[in-house]
């Protein structure tokens, strides 16, 4: 990524060549939890796709997309919102409402209504596309969407449900990638979630304590994820009434989530 820049100055000239490369580009910062740099590529290749080819051009659809995506990790809701609800007509326009991508942006649009605080308008379309990847043996969109589904109705306080839904997105994500996969590690952040509701804190600890050190190794001790584990590790540890051990977590969460989030 450091060597990317003369590259992508070179292949300015040609708008197709530079746009996939800036969105490449961009992909890889989302990956690594670095949501400026991802930003600046992600909506660089999608002004050029648009300019270049036009608003419709699947393309500048797929890198709109993906720029929502991450402004919506970022926490930048109010951004994400609308550029989510005018990619998702897009998509439908092009190839109808059927189509991959249209589905992830409607999981898109039910996770934003959970984090914007309407849970109970999440649940509905996250149940449709849970049953469509089903059906189609979708397995990656079967942890997501199951992961996801879990966090709303964990919202609507309805736990029971939750917990069934994550153990499930955890169990399927481990038996086919294994447990340091990151689709496995944010299933397994997921599931601490159902057992901080429960009450469950010996659970949590017993959950999380192997997964951090493969979770520092695979995605990076700054990670969005990583630091989602270890705040939920210590909340986990301070219930417990070991605060002596959760005091340092918690210190070393600040510094590491203003260094990366600010």
């Amino acid at each position: 990524l450091a060597a990317s820049g003369d590259l992508l100055q070179r292949a300015d000239a040609a708008p197709g060549v530079a746009a996939r490369l800036h969105h490449v580009v961009g992909q890889a910062y989302v990956a690594l939890g670095e949501f400026a740099p991802a930003e600046a590529h992600l909506r660089g290749a999608w002004q050029r796709y648009r300019t270049a080819f036009g608003e419709l051009d699947w393309r500048a659809i797929e890198v709109g997309c993906d720029l929502a995506s991450a402004l919506h990790r970022a926490g930048r809701l109010d951004e994400a919102a609308p550029l989510v609800e005018t990619i998702a007509a897009q998509a439908v326009a092009v190839r109808g409402e059927h189509h991959p991508l249209a589905r992830l942006l409607l999981d898109m649009r039910a996770k934003l209504a959970f984090d914007r605080g309407r849970p109970a308008e999440a649940e509905a379309p996250l149940r449709d596309l849970l049953a469509l990847s089903e059906a189609e043996g979708r397995t990656d969109a079967v942890i997501a969407i199951a992961g996801n589904l879990s966090q709303v109705l964990l919202g609507l306080r309805r736990a029971a449900e939750a917990a069934v839904l994550a153990r499930r997105s955890c169990d399927l994500a481990r038996a086919n990638y294994g447990a340091d996969h990151p689709l496995a590690l944010a299933a397994a952040r997921k599931l601490a979630a159902v057992h901080l509701l429960a009450g469950d804190y010996v659970a949590m600890v017993a959950e999380l304590e192997p997964l951090l050190a493969l979770a520092d190794r695979r995605l990076g001790s700054d990670h969005p994820d990583t630091m989602g584990m270890r705040n939920y590790y210590a909340t986990a540890l301070h219930r417990l009434g070991r605060g002596a051990a959760a005091a340092p977590v918690f210190r070393d969460l600040i510094a590491a989530q203003q260094s990366k989030l600010d």
